[in-house]
């Protein structure tokens, strides 16, 4: 049997988000995939190190949801960012995520890259 690359159950589920930070050229960046709520950042709290670098930028280009755990967490990381005199940088954010922003009064705290 060759190498295996379709899922017997239908596939992932891209539902369930997953948090991950990718050393990139440029720093950190922390990247939110599909739906980000309460048990993903608890499982993403649960296993990323203590010791992590500073997260430069935050991707949500492949999100598809945030709750206001999700929320909460860009809040803070954006008041993190500001403490330590470096913009709070959003990566592929849609129109959708901008407006939910601008919707709850957040829009001025992060600098939106395309």
């Amino acid at each position: 049997m060759g190498a295996v690359d379709s899922w017997p159950w239908g596939g992932p589920d891209l539902s369930a988000g997953s948090i991950e930070v990718k050393t990139e050229p440029d720093g950190a960046v922390l990247h939110m995939q599909g739906e980000i709520d309460a048990l993903s950042m608890d499982r993403w709290r649960t296993s990323s190190e203590d010791d992590q670098p500073a997260i430069i930028a935050v991707d949500v280009g492949a999100m598809t949801y945030i709750d206001s755990t999700g929320l909460a967490f860009l809040v803070q990381w954006a008041k993190d960012c500001a403490r330590a005199g470096r913009p709070a940088r959003i990566r592929g954010a849609t129109p959708r995520f901008d407006q939910t922003l601008e919707l709850i009064g957040l829009s001025a705290m992060f600098v939106r890259e395309r």
